[in-house]
């Protein structure tokens, strides 16, 4: 588009542009820049808000709309989690029958299964573990 030395575009030159789009959409591709093409392309107001030195914030992107609502949301998911836990524990307080946190008390035969019941379970989780990372049948 030619524009006057001032760099606004008239109106005649708009109208010539759109009635020109067509013409244009007929015309081969071409690599070479003709001498028409302008050398200067001035940036729309978007791009001049992204390419700015300043930091965009607040309204202007719905970003900080869409991390409060997600954040608010994994928050009333953990509430409803933990919501049966805090009543549970509260009814035990208004009981009398209040949760004592720590290590259970074991018997002296419940102590001797201890070390036994433990090795199992390495055992099982040193077998099992590797077939599960591994993502393949082990026959394979």
């Amino acid at each position: 588009m030619l524009e006057p030395a001032g760099g606004i575009p008239t109106e005649a030159a708009r109208a010539r542009d759109v009635a020109g789009a067509d013409d244009a959409l007929d015309a081969p591709l071409s690599t070479a820049p003709s001498a028409t093409t302008p050398s200067v392309v001035t940036p729309s107001a978007g791009t001049m808000t992204l390419s700015g030195v300043r930091v965009v914030r607040g309204r202007d992107v719905d970003v900080t709309r869409f991390r409060e609502r997600t954040r608010r949301r994994r928050l009333v998911k953990l509430l409803w989690w933990l919501m049966p836990i805090v009543v549970w524990m509260w009814w035990r307080i208004g009981t009398g029958n209040a949760v004592h946190f720590g290590w259970p008390h074991l018997s002296s035969q419940q102590q001797q299964m201890v070390p036994p019941v433990a090795l199992i379970l390495l055992f099982a989780v040193i077998l099992i573990i590797p077939m599960m990372l591994a993502g393949k049948s082990p026959h394979i």
